[in-house]
């Protein structure tokens, strides 16, 4: 036992031995900290996913996150966010990065069936037509040979006289237009659709955004100005004349058969009581589509009689009269499911009402078609899988494929200037293969839309509005704007010819031009458009309360808050295209002997601090600044130097400027007289006269490389 006990002993003194030197030992250190809270996670902000509709075209369209990614952030795309096929696409894009929260973002992509409506009309042996393989262009066919007229979407084509007249559509804007000789002439700047005559003048239909601008028209020619009168008020769509009276889709009444007379005073007159659709008339009979909540079908009602019957039981669009006979699109799901998609026929003139379904003249497995028209006692229409513009025979026999072989013409045309604007993930632009006609390309999908049917002169995107000076008609010019984020009917702004268009944020000030295109004022939008400079002026700029622009050589400004708009020089001579960013002007100086020479430099905007940026041999024709940097487009007589660069705002005379995208790329030259900045790319149209090509690029900051956009 004592033995036990010692060892016992002995080993409670070791350990308290032990916890005593641990004590010392430690008596020195601090206890331990406890860890430090994790800092927040950072929310990502300034980016968005949108949902997107475009028109199959047989390409493969994709939804991408538009925005500015934060440092260290990337994007895994999931779901369905590419695809070729018609069909609606659900995606997904997850942001990650280190230091940030994981952010999921939804969107839907809508790629819509070809199965488009486009205008065809025929006038004796000639077709015309929008032609489905050159962006729905007019065309005619005549003689066997398919001929360009002209880059205008033609809808609703009418003759009048010895004239074929048409709408001509875009996105914001149509205009109606006559088919001439060598081309197209717009002779009213009428927004509307269902054009139809009565002989002497020309009817339409305005289905406005607002109540207010909706209703009938009647469109009269030949004076100095065409003549627009309103015939009546609301929405109408389908209109047809026959004997005085204009008949249509009521939409103040459901969308049922009325009728107005064209010389009353615009009462609308109940004719049929059942909505309708695709509404035809030929020879005082008029042909519809009757929808019925337990089934369509096809019917008639005779004008002079007011007798309603019943031609078929099934739906139809397209509805063409040829002889005792109406041809029709199948519409109807359950028909064309039971006897298969097509053309079909049914007699015009039934005894009675027929309880049938039409008969199928044309029809081929899984095939679809659109556009059905009578071309002479021929059919006219589009083959939806090919979009092949077809004529054959009324029992679908020796049809000729207009289109086949067909490769759409391209001559590089002579270009006198362009223009390139980015806002969110649209890019604007005049086309210069489009007469100039102003085009939006989604940088995202590549899709490409067609904004005005006429010309533009000149536009600007100012915050969240598009301003647009197009031709209204002959030479006329009107300036007219749109709010780019929430959409709607452009509004009118001005009937002067302004270019250069600015704002203060209360009020638009521009450079007007004269009927030959010289320069001759600056004026204020609003109470007649006064004047506030009378001379011509360039490079129109608004900045802190001043209006900066170029008479001659010079730089001038205007203080907007001066009733008397008494302009000041800021550099008095050798100054040529400019810019303003953080209170310095960065401008194209020419100096040396007779200004031969040519550089880029700075100045404050008092004038004061005046610097060369660079002493090598350059001509900064464009200059744009982003963040801390200059891009300039420079032109000189050789390649050899010319090109796209970008330079420190504060660079001095020593500094060499960064080459971008040299002018001579192998066989081809780049010319960017004009271009943006956004989203890392440079975007510009190629022209110089007819030595680029005139199409639309885009070329990478950061690498150099090269796009063909449009």
């Amino acid at each position: 036992m004592k033995r036990k006990t010692f060892r016992y002993g002995i080993a409670v003194f070791a350990v308290l031995l032990i916890g005593l030197f641990a004590l010392v030992g430690c008596k020195d250190e601090p206890p331990a900290e406890p860890p430090a809270p994790a800092e927040p996670l950072a929310t990502i902000t300034g980016v968005t996913f949108e949902d997107d509709t475009v028109l199959y075209d047989g390409a493969e369209h994709a939804l991408q996150v538009s925005g500015t990614l934060p440092a260290g952030v990337s994007v895994q795309y999931g779901g369905e966010y590419t695809a070729t096929a018609a069909g609606t696409y659900n995606a997904t894009a997850t942001l990650s990065g280190p230091g940030h929260e994981t952010l999921v973002l939804e969107a839907t992509l809508k790629i819509t069936s070809a199965e488009k409506e486009r205008a065809v009309f025929a006038d004796g042996d000639t077709v015309y037509f929008a032609n489905a393989l050159d962006g729905e262009k007019l065309y005619k066919y005549a003689n066997g040979a398919v001929t360009k007229i002209s880059a205008d979407v033609p809808r609703d084509f009418v003759k009048m006289g010895n004239g074929i007249y048409f709408h001509s559509g875009a996105l914001f804007t149509s205009r109606i237009k006559s088919i001439g000789e060598t081309g197209t002439n717009a002779v009213a700047a009428q927004k509307g659709e269902y054009l139809c005559t009565d002989g002497s003048a020309l009817y339409f239909a305005s289905n406005a955004l607002k109540a207010a601008d909706s209703g009938i028209y009647k469109l009269t020619l030949g004076g100095a100005e065409p003549e627009v009168t309103k015939l009546s008020a609301g929405k109408a769509e389908y209109l047809q004349y026959y004997g005085g009276k204009l008949y249509f889709a009521d939409g103040e009444n459901d969308g049922k058969l009325g009728c107005i007379s064209v010389s009353g005073n615009g009462t609308r007159t109940n004719v049929v009581d059942e909505k309708i659709t695709c509404l035809t008339q030929q020879n005082g009979v008029l042909y519809f589509t009757v929808n019925k909540l337990l089934g369509n079908y096809i019917a008639r009602y005779t004008v002079s009689s007011g007798v309603v019957r019943k031609l078929t039981s099934d739906a139809g669009v397209n509805l063409t009269v040829i002889g005792g006979n109406l041809y029709y699109i199948n519409a109807d799901l359950l028909g064309s499911y039971i006897n298969g998609k097509g053309i079909y026929r049914v007699s015009a003139d039934p005894a009675a009402d027929n309880n049938r379904a039409g008969t199928k003249v044309i029809g081929e497995d899984n095939e679809t078609y659109s556009s059905l028209t009578a071309a002479g006692d021929r059919l006219a229409y589009y083959r939806t899988s090919d979009q092949m513009l077809c004529l054959s025979d009324v029992d679908g026999t020796n049809t000729v494929e207009v289109l086949d072989g067909f490769t759409a013409p391209e001559s590089v045309p002579f270009s006198t200037g362009s223009k390139v604007a980015v806002y969110n993930n649209m890019l604007y632009f005049m086309d210069l293969y489009n007469d100039k006609a102003l085009y939006s390309y989604n940088l995202h999908t590549k899709a490409l839309a067609r904004i005005t049917a006429n010309k533009v002169s000149d536009f600007s995107v100012i915050g969240d509005e598009l301003y647009f000076n197009e031709v209204s008609y002959g030479v006329n010019n009107d300036l007219h704007k749109v709010n780019l984020r929430t959409g709607g009917e452009p509004e009118f702004v001005s009937s002067f010819d302004a270019n250069d268009t600015v704002s203060d944020g209360t009020h638009i000030y521009y450079v007007e031009k004269n009927a030959a295109g010289a320069r001759t004022a600056i004026r204020k939008a609003g109470d007649g458009d006064p004047v506030v400079y009378d001379k011509g002026a360039e490079n129109l700029t608004y900045y802190k309360g001043y209006l900066y622009f170029l008479d001659g050589k010079k730089i001038l400004r205007i203080s907007v808050t001066d009733p008397a708009y008494n302009a000041e020089t800021v550099k008095d001579g050798n100054c040529g295209m400019f810019v303003i960013a953080d209170d310095v002007i960065y401008f194209r100086e020419m100096y040396g002997f007779a200004g031969t020479s040519k550089r880029l430099s700075r100045m404050e905007i008092d004038g004061g601090q005046y610097a060369p940026m660079m002493t090598e041999k350059t001509d900064p024709l464009y200059i744009q600044t982003v963040g801390d940097t200059v891009y300039y487009y420079s032109d000189i007589l050789s390649d050899n130097g010319s090109g796209i660069y970008s330079i420190s705002q504060n660079a001095n005379e020593d500094e060499t400027p960064t080459l971008i995208l040299a002018r001579k790329q192998g066989e081809k030259s780049y010319y960017a007289e004009q271009f943006t900045v956004a989203n890392g790319k440079i975007y510009f149209i190629n022209y110089y006269n007819n030595l680029g090509d005139s199409h639309l690029y885009s070329v990478d900051i950061a690498t150099g490389a090269l796009e063909k956009l449009a």
